[in-house]
């Protein structure tokens, strides 16, 4: 039997963001807040404890394309692991939900 396709839900915690508000296009204010994270990324693992791990490196590489400086401050965990069937091509892949950090 090879390699299985699994979910996993990364939570990350402790971050600060910049979030800018506009309105058609026009800037209008900037504000900083604390903000964490969840995220669900499918990967291909001989095993669960595999894929978390597997799931953290693509959520810290993907983190550090985007802002090196600023997402070190987020700490990973993994919440979930669950077998799927292996994933269509239309399924999404990782995007970010974002709450406040309380």
């Amino acid at each position: 039997m090879g390699p299985r396709w699994f979910a996993v839900v990364v939570n990350g915690v402790g971050g600060r963001l910049t979030i800018e508000e506009r309105h058609w296009f026009v800037f209008r204010h900037r504000d900083e807040r604390n903000m964490d994270f969840y995220t669900t990324w499918f990967v291909e693992a001989w095993s669960a404890e595999a894929a978390g791990g597997k799931a953290l490196d693509l959520v810290r590489r993907n983190l550090t394309e985007v802002s090196p400086a600023r997402w070190s401050d987020w700490a990973l965990s993994v919440e979930e692991v669950r077998e799927i069937d292996p994933p269509s091509e239309e399924e999404p892949g990782g995007g970010f939900t974002w709450y406040p950090h309380e």
